[in-house]
């Protein structure tokens, strides 16, 4: 089942994708409902819609967007038979939304409107060099909508006045690694998955989905090889037996596997886009857990057993880590909270209504709030990461997740990816 608060990250995932072409999106209250319908057999997912989303933008975002006022047609999804009606509506801002009518999951589904198909996974290349998206719906303070800002602001503020001491809070490096998930089915068959991809339990079945598609199969048979060797390894394979109680186990995580390498200066590893010191990692892999649910995707209550279970079998070639961080003192965000406080909370009136208006009249100081607001997002942000002097495994690190005693998740990330990111993605990734 997706919840509201789900949802509501997906939107602004969208947002911030399909900006890019000029549209905003929208959902009608039908969705959400339909969304969980017992009609469509099989619950769709929070990655479903999300990758509904990433894949019609990426194959055919300029020609929704060049779609003109009052035009209809449907997304549909050929690998999990999931369709979207959609309306390109005009808002009383006079901006285009892409307003998403319903969902369902139906494989004849009919339809006399323009149809924009996704037929299959995106290649393991593409699904390593795009902006991950966490599922666990991770809150980035520098992207959040500036509302949600404002309200993060108060709470911080009521709650822990100003300062997160390190007994309130846990802090985690976000690997800039590889999606993976390992895991055993009901009848103890293992299997891995990346993100974007099935379950496979047969190695060469990532090679051969790949040149099914006419991709290149030079990122693929990585993953292959993976399969084999979990397939292979005995302590890791006793690990999954022992914790599959009949329901199956999925250990989801993030991995840092050498042969995907590039060797750097000063014996360091870039995997994605950050360097690694090779030395604060296994020869062949480093895995990093991070959720753990059984096969239908019930959480599992053990999970900090079954962790610590898989660190112990850590070797010098094939290392299982947390990513925990530790910082030298509480983190002292006052400033950061007092300039907003008293620049935005108390200098304007009536802020939320604003923010959400769509009126016409109100769009100068909605803007003005959100270009201000932004700034003093990024503020915060860099103050948070300004207590964490390097990352689990060199001093490059992505980025940081932070979790409060009040169960807020919030994401910063570091000025040296976003640096690193763009000039990479300029170089390497440019289209010809």
């Amino acid at each position: 089942m997706i919840t509201k608060d789900q949802l509501d990250s997906i939107e602004r995932f969208a947002d911030k994708l399909w900006a890019k072409v000029g549209l905003d999106i929208e959902f009608t209250r039908h969705f959400l409902d339909r969304l969980n319908d017992s009609r469509n057999k099989k619950d769709i997912t929070p990655a479903e819609i999300q990758r509904l989303f990433k894949q019609s933008y990426r194959r055919h975002g300029k020609k929704i967007g060049a779609l003109g006022k009052d035009s209809q047609a449907v997304i549909k999804d050929m690998e999990t038979d999931i369709n979207m009606p959609f309306v390109i509506q005009l808002d009383r801002n006079g901006d285009l939304d892409l307003v998403a009518k319903t969902v369902m999951r139906k494989k004849d589904f009919k339809t006399s409107n323009q149809k924009f198909t996704v037929e299959g996974m995106v290649s393991f290349k593409e699904y390593l060099t795009e902006t991950k998206i966490s599922p666990t719906f991770i809150t980035h303070i520098e992207t959040m909508k500036p509302i949600d800002f404002l309200t993060l602001v108060k709470e911080l503020e009521s709650e822990y006045k100003g300062v997160l001491k390190l007994k309130d809070i846990s802090i985690t490096e976000k690997i800039d690694g590889s999606s993976l998930t390992i895991g055993q089915d009901s009848k103890g068959k293992t299997f891995i998955n990346t993100k974007m991809s099935q379950r496979y339990f047969n190695p060469g079945d990532f090679s051969s989905f790949a040149s099914s598609k006419g991709y290149d199969n030079s990122i693929s048979v990585n993953f292959d090889n993976i399969l084999k060797e979990v397939q292979k390894d005995k302590k890791l394979q006793s690990v999954l037996s022992k914790y599959n109680d009949g329901n199956g186990i999925v250990i989801t995580g993030e991995v840092l596997y050498v042969p995907l390498a590039t060797e750097t200066k000063n014996n360091k590893l870039q995997f994605i886009f950050m360097d690694y010191d090779k030395k604060n990692l296994g020869e062949e892999w480093t895995f990093v857990p991070f959720d753990l649910k059984d096969f239908d995707g019930n959480p599992i209550e053990n999970k900090d057993e079954i962790f610590n279970a898989l660190y112990k079998i850590s070797t010098k070639q094939r290392k299982y880590t947390d990513a925990n961080l530790k910082i030298d003192s509480d983190i002292d965000i006052t400033l950061s909270l007092d300039k907003v406080r008293k620049n935005i909370l108390s200098k304007y009136d009536n802020i939320d209504a604003a923010l959400v208006s769509r009126k016409r009249i109100d769009k100068p100081l909605k803007d003005k709030l959100k270009q201000e607001i932004a700034e003093y997002q990024k503020e915060l942000s860099n103050q948070i990461l300004s207590y964490v002097r390097a990352g689990k495994f060199g001093d490059d690190f992505e980025g940081i997740v932070l979790k409060t005693k009040s169960g807020n998740t919030l994401k910063a990330t570091s000025a040296r990816f976003k640096d690193r990111r763009a000039k990479l993605k300029d170089i390497k990734f440019k289209k010809k």
